[in-house]
């Protein structure tokens, strides 16, 4: 089990692979906040242009649900893989992931939240756009990558620069050319994403 009965949040970070598991409810817990951040895409490669995105920042969503007397009940959960920045040959990058928590027994709440990854980076004037969400009380779509940046998150969490990956699910950096320093970047990983159990 992840968690337990406190107000520090518990999270559980993605990988280069995708992840599933359950979370059940702590005994004597009163309810759970969950907060789900998608990975971000890949940022693309252009050889000897600057016309590259980087990957757009993965969505994100949150729900509070009351479990009072609901020990031992579980949710589900699975946690996409980072996007893949572009590193040899031009082109683009991959999305990244999404995350899902599905409650199919509490009594206060039943269904799935989804957000969707960002959206890899492409080696043209095109992509890098911000992966969106639904099934929380808040739902919010992640930034979109630019030539210079990938995408920012909604908590704030910087995309990467050229060459640089993101962090917790913001959008890889660009693969461009440097023409005043003669250096080839690759694309940036997408940043991971994330999901946190917030038991109280």
């Amino acid at each position: 089990n992840l968690s337990s009965v406190t107000a520090t949040p518990s999270s559980i970070t993605g990988t280069a692979t995708a992840l599933s598991g359950t979370e059940a409810v702590p005994t004597g817990a009163v309810s759970v906040t969950i907060k789900g951040q998608a990975p971000g895409g890949g940022g693309g490669l252009s050889l000897l242009s600057g016309l590259c995105n980087g990957g757009g920042a993965g969505g994100y969503f949150a729900r509070t649900i009351a479990v009072t007397g609901e020990d031992g009940e579980t949710l589900s959960w699975t946690l996409g893989a980072y996007g893949f920045g572009k590193k040899i040959y031009q082109g683009d990058g991959t999305a990244g992931g999404d995350v899902t928590v599905t409650s199919a027994t509490l009594a206060n709440w039943t269904g799935t939240m989804t957000a969707h990854g960002g959206e890899g980076g492409q080696a043209g004037s095109a992509g890098g756009s911000g992966g969106t969400a639904s099934g929380g009380t808040t739902n919010t779509t992640g930034g979109n990558a630019t030539h210079f940046d990938g995408g920012d998150t909604a908590d704030g969490a910087p995309g990467g620069s050229a060459g640089v990956a993101g962090v917790r699910g913001s959008g890889g950096g660009p693969g461009t050319f440097d023409f005043e320093n003669s250096i080839q970047y690759q694309g940036g990983n997408g940043g991971p994403g994330w999901i946190e159990f917030i038991w109280t």
